[in-house]
């Protein structure tokens, strides 16, 4: 959040769509490596000792830093937004791609953690990313850092915990540990790559569309107007982020242990999906009715005309908490038709639709769709659990 006030006070719209392209490109670039491969990780340890989820680990890790660097070419979707030649958008690249690899290996180190629940270590990594990612971008503000790079500088900075965590990969001391791994237990390694990947081409989908859509809407609407719809997106991610940790350390790691049990993963769905609600509704509520006075204080006065959609945006963010927590279920369900099914649909809502919406109604008509595209999404999970959802808790199968 503060890093988004920094932004948008210092350099405004621009500063919210640099902001904004580049949020939606590491998401794409660490899709595969977070949203599959650390959980075949977490599902896999869950049945290892403590040996074996090491040796895992670092498998993890090599997998993902490969596939860091395989997604690069997307980073020409961050540079081409900027006025650098092809040389300066050539070495933006490069930092990026670098600073990604960094942010992976830090995250996929803390993953023991996550999946061993060791909350206070997990939380601790996680808030001095945050604390060196906005010294980082303070200290670039005021050595009057290019923007483009200000944000590379974020991307490194909140890497810089992994020089404490990195002990997690203990097992692998040298890149020469990292290669004989893989030569001599390559079968694992494709498995875990194969397995990550079945994951992952549904999040690639939605990624992918979340990108391009925003290259769209720059030359549909212009910079102000699509700068004052990605605030919304920025405030979103104030409650996105946390909640989206929240789920990865308690409740998918607790998922996947009773994947056979499927009354006692109903019933801890069920609460999780209950307590959840009970927290977000009166809380989107709340920051409905202080929109004026939220707006200014996480943005600046300048985006206070996007406070008129914001009750388009909040109410697709309830319909996307709930989303998070059955896609999280349908993962550790392995229904991986059906995650692709739904991010192709919701893909093309996006994208057709927001043509139309651009084209039509300008930056409010993307911010209904918001609320749209999160609604059939949410549908879909629940038509999907419906038998799960709503069994009778005292029926035996």
């Amino acid at each position: 959040m503060l890093v988004t006030k920094v932004l948008a006070a210092g350099y405004g719209t621009e500063g919210m769509v640099f902001l904004s392209q580049f949020l939606a490109i590491t998401a794409f670039m660490h899709a595969i490596p977070f949203d599959s491969v650390l959980r075949v990780f977490v599902k896999q340890s869950a049945v290892l000792g403590q040996e074996e989820r090491i040796h895992l680990l670092g498998m993890s890790a090599s997998v993902n830093i490969a596939l860091v660097l395989v997604a690069s070419p997307v980073l020409y979707y961050y540079t081409s937004i900027s006025n650098y030649s092809w040389y300066g958008q050539f070495a933006l690249a490069a930092a990026f791609a670098g600073g990604m690899v960094l942010f992976v290996s830090f995250f996929t180190s803390i993953t023991l953690w996550q999946m061993e629940m060791k909350a206070h270590l997990y939380a601790l990594a996680n808030g001095s990313s945050t604390v060196c990612g906005l010294v980082g971008v303070l200290v670039g503000v005021w050595l009057h850092v290019p923007l483009p790079w200000i944000l590379v500088v974020w991307l490194v900075a909140q890497s810089l915990p992994l020089l404490a965590t990195g002990r997690n990969f203990q097992e692998f001391k040298s890149i020469i540990k990292v290669i004989g791994l893989f030569w001599n237990e390559r079968s694992k390694w494709m498995m875990l790559l194969k397995a990550g990947l079945a994951i992952a081409t549904f999040t690639v989908i939605g990624r992918g569309a979340d990108v391009l859509i925003r290259g769209l809407a720059l030359r549909l609407l212009g910079e102000e107007s699509t700068g004052l719809w990605q605030a919304l997106g920025r405030i979103s991610d104030i409650y996105f982020v946390p909640l989206n940790a929240l789920l990865g350390m308690l409740f998918f790691p607790k998922a996947a242990s009773l994947v056979n049990d499927t009354l006692a993963l109903g019933r801890l769905t069920r609460q999780w999906l209950l307590a959840i609600m009970c927290i977000a509704i009166p809380s989107l509520l709340l920051l409905f009715l202080l929109r004026n006075s939220i707006i200014p204080i996480v943005m600046s006065e300048a985006f206070l005309p996007a406070a008129s959609w914001m009750k388009y945006q909040l109410l697709g963010d309830g319909f996307k908490i709930m989303s998070f927590i059955l896609t999280s279920l349908a993962i550790v369900q392995g229904k991986t038709k059906n995650l692709f099914y739904i991010e192709l649909i919701s893909a093309t809502i996006l994208l057709g639709g927001g043509y139309i919406a651009a084209t039509y109604f300008g930056a409010r008509g993307l911010v209904i769709l918001h609320a749209i595209r999160y609604f059939i999404y949410c549908s879909y999970w629940i038509f999907v659990f419906r038998n799960m959802l709503f069994q009778n808790p005292n029926k035996s199968t």
